[in-house]
């Protein structure tokens, strides 16, 4: 019967060690991370998004945009932060490589015509203006090929990025 009642003590002891060590890790991340939690509805009040990309009418779309100075994201970028999930190590792009990723996701070239399908997310790109408030978020689906990007821009296409730009802007995030 003691040997039982040890077993037990230890099995609870050990649970209630784990219980406090996720709460304690769910506290810290949660205090610690407000990236994780920035979400493209507060992108979506500053900007209301035109059409979507149409192939038909996508060169007279894109020059609009070009004319009326459209830009992603809308606002001067002072930092941009990267993360993975919740349970992620976020990391900051070095300012060297902010224009890089802007011109990259602003560029037509960079994506191919091509539905994304079920997006399943995974990266988050984050775009912070000097004031550190978010002017722009681009979400990566788990296999790092498709974005969805807030603001959208007709020239995103349907935001399937070459091989070329996919490789290219990793490279610059991770970097």
């Amino acid at each position: 019967m003691t040997h039982i009642l040890k077993e037990a003590t230890a099995g609870t002891i050990f649970g209630i060690a784990v219980g406090l060590v996720m709460a304690g890790l769910l506290v810290y991340r949660s205090l610690t991370c407000p990236y994780y939690l920035v979400k493209a509805e507060s992108i979506k009040i500053i900007y209301e998004p035109k059409e979507v990309a149409d192939e038909e009418l996508y060169k007279q779309q894109c020059e609009s945009e070009i004319k009326a100075h459209l830009e992603f994201p809308l606002g001067k970028v002072d930092k941009i932060i990267v993360t993975n999930g919740f349970f992620s190590i976020d990391h900051t792009v070095e300012k060297k490589n902010i224009p890089l990723v802007l011109k990259l996701l602003n560029d037509t070239a960079s994506y191919v015509w091509g539905e994304v399908g079920t997006f399943i997310p995974g990266k988050k790109i984050i775009f912070y203006d000097s004031r550190n408030n978010p002017v722009g978020i681009t979400h990566i689906d788990k296999e790092e090929v498709f974005t969805y990007s807030h603001p959208y821009l007709c020239r995103m296409k349907w935001g399937t990025l070459t091989e070329k730009g996919n490789k290219e802007l990793h490279r610059l995030i991770e970097e």
